[in-house]
């Protein structure tokens, strides 16, 4: 009875690691996409840092953010694992269609 709750645990486990992994990462080159963000609004945006921890918090903010929105695409994936084996078949046909007009 609980091993849609032990395969919903093992996909959020593996959602977390790597969205810990992406975070290590961006966090790790933050200067790089700082660098990127800054270059798309132009050299002239000043940042200022209005509270004491600004100089922490606006990174950490930032590689949080750009984490989430490299890992969505495998949330949505990890998602649809755990969803897709409790559809009815006739969803399930209508999903297969749906693919092969794609592929043609």
């Amino acid at each position: 009875m609980t091993e849609h709750l032990n395969i919903l645990r093992r996909f959020a486990i593996e959602f977390l690691v790597v969205w810990l992994s992406l975070f290590v990462f961006v966090y790790w080159k933050i200067d790089w996409f700082f660098h990127l963000l800054l270059q798309k609004f132009g050299q002239s945006i000043p940042i200022i840092a209005p509270q004491i921890l600004s100089p922490i918090l606006i990174p950490l903010d930032l590689a949080i953010d750009i984490s989430l929105f490299m890992a969505m695409p495998f949330a949505l994936t990890q998602l649809w694992r755990f969803v897709a084996p409790a559809l009815f078949v006739e969803e399930k046909n209508r999903q297969d269609e749906t693919e092969d007009e794609e592929n043609e």
